[in-house]
């Protein structure tokens, strides 16, 4: 909008007194220059990078016993895996990248970024090798992507892979055995709910649930469950479910009955909650498999009602049991597996 000239004046008038009026600040902060603003977002950029990295191993570590012991019950949703992970400096994000390049370095090739604790890799490779060829096969472009997917064409079968690598500056070749695991990826959510799911194909991790779950045993227990939706088939069930009660919508409706999604909503939560308690319990059968600690879990379910004590009486809505009801059931599945 185009203002006349004397009405532009006196919205300036009146802007100009209002400011005046406004009450100011005791203390004016210093100038901060462009070079000391520079150098504290590297500071922070290279401790952000550090604590994700640190968090995205941890959830590998915990979740790596639970995928291997697991894939029997996994049927064919699995594959082979060498514990890893890879990275080149150069593809994270413009405000990353000088981070990245101070903290690990600046390299073309792809190099590994970290190593799972209980891994086939763990103590052959090490953080900063650099790797040249798989398999006598160099990575196209030297790009991380390229180089996972080569890898888990080399792992396939489960065959020895063979890595041509540069460490120290010295040339290296390192023979691997993967490990079959589930092939379920247990990917960490950036939210700051203390949250977890599964849908089907992946196993969702929240930030602020790894925050709030400083003890291993009770991470795993949350992977074990999300886990046991996806093995016991959790989620297609419940869409089958849901796509009954869609039926049932639609002959409603075309009978003059309006029904607005009421039948959908009551299929897809009708046994929710024993899917639910299903997955508690075989949770604790899925970590004593893989080695975990089983005594005491069942205060887990004490501590998520601290976080939220809408959950002691009422559950998550109608999906979710009370966290009592948890807690109960957990407690007594844990005797019966621990005779």
């Amino acid at each position: 909008m185009i203002y006349p000239v004397h009405t532009a004046k006196l919205l300036a008038t009146v802007l100009f007194v209002l400011m005046a009026g406004c009450a100011t600040p005791d203390i004016t902060p210093e100038h901060l220059t462009k070079e000391s603003l520079k150098q504290e977002q590297q500071v922070q950029f290279k401790q952000a990078l550090i604590y994700l990295n640190q968090q995205n191993k941890r959830l590998a570590d915990v979740s790596r016993p639970l995928l291997k012991h697991s894939a029997p019950d996994c049927g064919t949703r699995t594959r082979y895996s060498a514990g890893i992970f890879l990275h080149r400096s150069s593809e994270y994000t413009k405000e990353q990248k000088a981070a990245a390049i101070e903290l690990y370095g600046e390299s073309s090739q792809v190099q590994v970024l970290s190593v799972l604790d209980s891994g086939p890799a763990k103590g052959k490779l090490f953080p900063g090798d650099q790797l040249l060829q798989i398999n006598a096969q160099t990575i196209p472009e030297n790009s991380t992507a390229n180089a996972i997917k080569l890898l888990h064409a080399a792992m396939s079968e489960g065959d020895n892979v063979e890595l041509q690598l540069i460490r120290s500056n010295e040339q290296l070749t390192v023979t691997l055995k993967p490990e079959q695991i589930c092939d379920y990826a247990v990917i960490l959510s950036p939210s700051d709910a203390v949250n977890g799911y599964a849908d089907g194909a992946r196993i969702i991790i929240t930030s602020g649930l790894i925050r709030y779950l400083q003890k291993d045993e009770e991470l795993a227990f949350i992977i074990a469950h999300e886990l046991a939706h996806n093995t016991l088939d959790h989620i297609p069930k419940k869409l089958t479910n849901g796509a009954l009660g869609a039926a049932i919508d639609i002959i409603l409706t075309s009978s003059g009955f309006p029904s607005p999604l009421l039948a959908t909503g009551i299929g897809i939560n009708l046994y929710s909650q024993s899917f639910e308690t299903e997955a508690d319990l075989e949770a604790v059968r899925l970590m004593k498999n893989a080695g975990y600690r089983i005594q005491g879990l069942d205060k887990l379910w004490q501590k998520m009602a601290r976080l939220h004590p809408s959950t002691i009486t009422h559950g998550q809505s109608i999906s979710h049991p009370t966290t009592v009801e948890r807690s109960l059931r957990l407690r007594k599945k844990i005797q019966q597996l621990s005779n």
